[in-house]
C-alpha cells in the first residue's frame, strides 16, 4: 500500500557529475543568529562570485523579517 513512496531502483550505472559549479554557500539560521556573521560570510562569498544562497531556516520556514539588516544584506546579494 506504500508503494508510491519509494522510487524505483536505479537504472544503468552510478555516474557523478563533475561538471557542476561548487561556489555556493548555505547557511543554516537558529533562533539568535548574529546578523554581522551573516553578512560577513555572505560578503566573503561574494568576493568569490557566489551563484548561489541556500538558506535552511527555523520553524516553518520562515525569516525573522524584524532584523532589517539580514533583509537589507539579502536584498543586497540578490540584486548583484
Amino acid at each position: 500500500e506504500n508503494h508510491h513512496l519509494f522510487r524505483p531502483p536505479p537504472r544503468g550505472s552510478f555516474h557523478v557529475n563533475t561538471s557542476m559549479d561548487t561556489r555556493m554557500i548555505t547557511l543554516r539560521l537558529v533562533p539568535g543568529f548574529d546578523d554581522a556573521s551573516i553578512r560577513a560570510m555572505i560578503d566573503a562569498a561574494r568576493q568569490t562570485h557566489l551563484k548561489g544562497l541556500i538558506l535552511q531556516l527555523y520553524g516553518t520556514g520562515n525569516l525573522p523579517s524584524l532584523k532589517d539588516d539580514l533583509v537589507q544584506c539579502l536584498a543586497e546579494a540578490t540584486a548583484a
